[in-house]
């Protein structure tokens, strides 16, 4: 009868307890819900307002890389990577035309996606070389086709949109122009 009764006693407090710890936790999960509701819904809201933006920058910047990949030079300078004279030549010309879009980066990079030119050829000095060929927006436009991708560069950890077009040679892809 004093076990019965011991019992009775704990079940008194515990349940009570137990049925608090249970509303707790279901308060807790609809109130992470609501958060991750009204995050979701702030982050549409922010996209309604920076598509128009982000649609007028590629209408403005998706043909420059294209343009620049015409250029008889880049065709050149892929066909010979190790002339110096053709590099002294396409570094600066690539910084001059960033520095003219007022860009972040202009990259010319060859088929297997590494870099050979870029608008910042001074501080790639003695950096290890950087290699493309597992971005979408590469593999577009070894394709032959634009390629787009807003993306964080993994080595600057800037955010922005990366836009590639193919270099060619008649039906041939030679290389990529990334903006």
């Amino acid at each position: 009868r004093q076990v019965i009764q011991g019992w009775r006693r704990w079940a008194r407090w515990a349940l009570p307890l137990v049925v608090w710890m249970l509303l707790m936790a279901a308060y807790g999960e609809w109130a992470f819900r609501r958060a991750v509701t009204a995050q979701v819904d702030s982050m549409h809201r922010n996209l309604e307002v920076l598509m128009p933006a982000l649609d007028s920058a590629i209408t403005r910047y998706q043909d420059f890389p294209y343009a620049v990949a015409r250029d008889r030079l880049a065709w050149d300078f892929l066909a010979d990577k190790q002339n110096l004279h053709l590099q002294d030549k396409f570094d600066p010309y690539l910084q001059d035309v960033n520095r003219r879009l007022g860009t972040e980066l202009l990259v010319l990079l060859d088929v297997k996606g590494e870099v050979v030119s870029s608008s910042n050829w001074q501080a790639r000095i003695g950096q290890e070389p950087e290699n493309y060929a597992n971005r979408p927006e590469f593999k577009k436009a070894l394709a032959g086709r634009l390629g787009m991708n807003y993306a964080v560069d993994g080595r600057t950890g800037i955010a922005g949109l990366h836009i590639a077009q193919p270099v060619q040679n008649g039906d041939t892809v030679i290389g990529v122009m990334v903006l």
